[in-house]
């Protein structure tokens, strides 16, 4: 696992996933002498990870990973109840940024790590060709919850989801007919999730109906929009916003959390009834090379910002989280990984959000005395699924990637930009941009 790794609660439209706030761009403050950037997280149960240290580099500045401005440090992680319990860091070959643990040793959950690091570094304004060094000391504490779980209870799965013709947005008859079509479509659904009658008329009334499902289990994304249903808070929404129920265990220090969903490389990405017809009514039916650039994930996965442990404003909320359907986004293996934090990383990650989204009015936070960045202890627990659909409006995630090559090529030719020619192999990325404005 790498630490740098790049929840959804609620029933928005397309949660906008992006690139965790993990991933440190470059400040636009120019004028302001560079600052160190740390981006450490200790996952409870699982090895010590890889630490990040970097510096902000100016908005002209071109940022280069393997850069080293370090010339020297000594970066310790310890346990303040067990002095035994700590790890030392060493600088990785070929990474001007990356530190890893000089030996192996397990995180333990509800323990609390202090990060402690003196660092002698290239502070000039003009670096990488000035020169102005200084020794700088980083400290910052952080507390892992003591238990997390998002599986107290079996995950369940909206109806919609079980049986292909719901998700299509068939409206059953209320008879027994119904539910032989329904064994064929799924065979041993009617008995394993012990659906009569009353199950027909809920659904028919759209009432909110859940099933329990196990690891790997095979669902059917719910892509059509066509009628008005409930969702559990008894709100209208459309079908396609059916939501997933996780009951979720927590224990001390759980201040709270944020998930990544990873998705098979060979998948199609879905694009939400919603998106589709939104484009439609504008005119704009045919999807340019910018559309699919900018809908490719890099790196196999999403992030979902990180929420707060305690608020009024989601139902359900810490006990349940209950996950849109139309978040699910991919098709094939669907592994979502919930991480419980401290509640520092929550308003570390929503400040940079904010930031990062234009809001002037949010401050900068960082539990880092001495610089940027984040220390956080994490709890994680996961669900996989895999899913099909019948939607027409699906696109495979080797197109998006040809699409984002073509862009970036674009780019490089037209603006300077720098272009990843390796990232780009078996794509045709000097193919002209297609449609809008492009």
């Amino acid at each position: 696992m790498d630490s740098k790794i790049p929840f959804v609660l609620v029933s928005t439209l397309v949660l906008g996933a992006c690139n965790g706030p993990w991933n440190i761009d470059p400040s636009d403050e120019v004028g302001r002498d560079p600052d160190l950037i740390v981006s450490s997280m200790v996952v409870g149960g699982m090895p010590f990870d890889t630490l990040w240290l970097e510096r902000t580099t100016p908005i002209q500045g071109k940022y280069d990973s393997t850069r080293v401005f370090v010339e020297e440090a000594t970066i310790r992680m310890r346990n303040t109840s067990d002095p035994t319990d700590s790890v030392v860091y060493r600088p990785v070959s070929g990474s001007g940024v990356a530190w890893v643990p000089a030996q192996t040793r397990l995180a333990k959950a509800g323990a609390t790590y202090e990060l402690d690091a003196q660092v002698r570094w290239n502070a000039s304004r003009d670096w990488p060709s000035g020169r102005d060094i200084r020794t700088t000391s980083l400290h910052a504490t952080t507390t892992l919850p003591s238990d997390w779980s998002v599986r107290e209870k079996s995950p369940e799965a909206p109806i919609e989801a079980l049986i292909p013709s719901l998700a299509g947005g068939a409206e059953p008859t209320s008879d027994s007919a119904t539910l032989r079509e329904w064994d064929r479509e799924r065979p041993g659904a009617v008995a394993r999730w012990k659906l009569g009658l009353g199950t027909i008329d809920s659904v028919r009334a759209g009432i909110p109906v859940t099933r329990p499902v196990v690891w790997g289990d095979t669902v059917w994304y719910i892509h059509s929009d066509a009628r008005l249903v409930r969702n559990i808070a008894g709100q209208g929404v459309t079908l396609t916003n059916r939501q997933y129920v996780y009951t979720t265990r927590r224990g001390a220090g759980f201040g709270g959390m944020f998930s990544v969903q990873y998705f098979d490389p060979t998948s199609a990405r879905i694009e939400p009834a919603l998106v589709r017809a939104l484009r439609k009514a504008v005119g704009d039916d045919y999807r340019s090379t910018e559309d699919s650039a900018s809908d490719y994930q890099a790196g196999g996965s999403r992030y979902f910002e990180a929420y707060a442990a305690y608020s009024n404003s989601v139902v359900g909320w810490p006990d349940h989280i209950y996950t849109s359907n139309i978040a699910i986004g991919y098709t094939g293996r669907y592994l979502t990984r919930y991480f419980a934090v401290d509640a520092r990383y929550v308003a570390y990650s929503q400040a940079k959000t904010a930031i990062a989204g234009g809001d002037k009015t949010v401050a900068r936070y960082s539990n880092i005395q001495g610089g940027q960045g984040y220390f956080t202890g994490a709890l994680v627990d996961s669900f996989q699924l895999f899913v099909r659909t019948s939607s027409p409006d699906t696109i495979p995630l080797e197109a998006l990637r040809g699409a984002a090559c073509r862009r970036a090529w674009d780019r490089h030719i037209n603006d300077g930009r720098g272009f990843e020619e390796k990232f780009c192999i078996g794509t045709d990325y000097t193919a002209g941009m297609v449609g809008g404005d492009d």
